[in-house]
């Protein structure tokens, strides 16, 4: 009989999460009460770009995922990259799964970006003036120093990546953004 087997299943681990409505008001009141006191720490990430914090309400919160979709070449994996340098200049751990680019090429427009020199004068060091490469130097220092960690593994599984992220979060406790 099917309810029979149904009622033999063993619940795992994270199968028998049920909560009442009314604890998780009490954590909500407690939480906005903290929060309208200002002793509450904040709870979001700022994607450092103001107008996108505003649409997400003070930026990323932890457990969301945000996804941003547009036609190719609309600038998708530069607005990634871009949040993914701005989280990681809050001394905060950024995954960024590259999965359709070279990680040197992810490494060409991070330098790029914290540089302000475009792409095209890194792909050929004769079109680099002596303002490049200091310029060039700075960024480099500042990369240095940026906690970001990129795979360029193409074709993987969601149940791949997950394992990556998870693999990722146990060497990087402080994992604050996954950008795929």
């Amino acid at each position: 009989d099917a309810a029979k087997l149904v009622g033999a299943i063993e619940c795992g681990p994270n199968q028998d999460d049920w909560e009442a409505v009314d604890v998780g008001m009490v954590r909500l009141l407690d939480r906005l009460q903290s929060q309208a006191d200002g002793t509450a720490a904040s709870d979001f990430i700022s994607t450092g770009l103001r107008s996108l914090d505003d649409r997400l309400d003070g930026g990323m919160r932890p457990g969301e995922l945000i996804v941003i979709g547009a036609r190719p070449s609309m600038g998708k994996s530069a607005l990634g990259l871009t949040i993914a340098a701005n989280v990681a200049t809050q001394n905060r751990t950024v995954g960024f799964f590259s999965m359709e680019m070279p990680r040197d090429q992810v490494v060409a427009r991070l330098v790029s970006l914290t540089s302000h020199i475009h792409l095209s004068k890194l792909k050929r060091a004769d079109r680099l003036s002596d303002f490049d490469w200091t310029a060039l130097s700075n960024s480099s220092e500042i990369l240095r120093r940026m906690p970001i960690r990129i795979s360029d593994a193409s074709g993987l599984t969601i149940t791949q990546l997950r394992a990556r992220a998870r693999a990722l979060r146990r060497r990087n406790p402080d994992l604050a953004l996954l950008v795929v």
